[in-house]
């Protein structure tokens, strides 16, 4: 089992295979800005509302969605 760093990201290798939502980084590269995104993984690639991976913007790391707000 990966151990994740001091922030809580793995490396994307180590990314569950099952279809759902993620945080993921993107690293900076073709001129687009390096960011964190919450992402689905739909089985085949990666998506999130700026990149594609099929599109050539692999992320590198990921970690789980964290448990929504509790409201009274």
């Amino acid at each position: 089992m990966t151990t994740p760093d001091i922030h809580g990201w793995m490396p994307i290798e180590t990314a569950p295979e099952t279809i759902g939502d993620y945080i993921v980084w993107f690293p900076a590269e073709d001129g687009y800005l390096a960011k964190a995104s919450a992402a689905r993984w739909n089985g085949y690639h990666w998506t999130d509302s700026g990149y594609r991976t099929d599109e050539g913007h692999e992320p590198t790391h990921w970690q789980p969605l964290p448990a929504p707000p509790v409201t009274p």
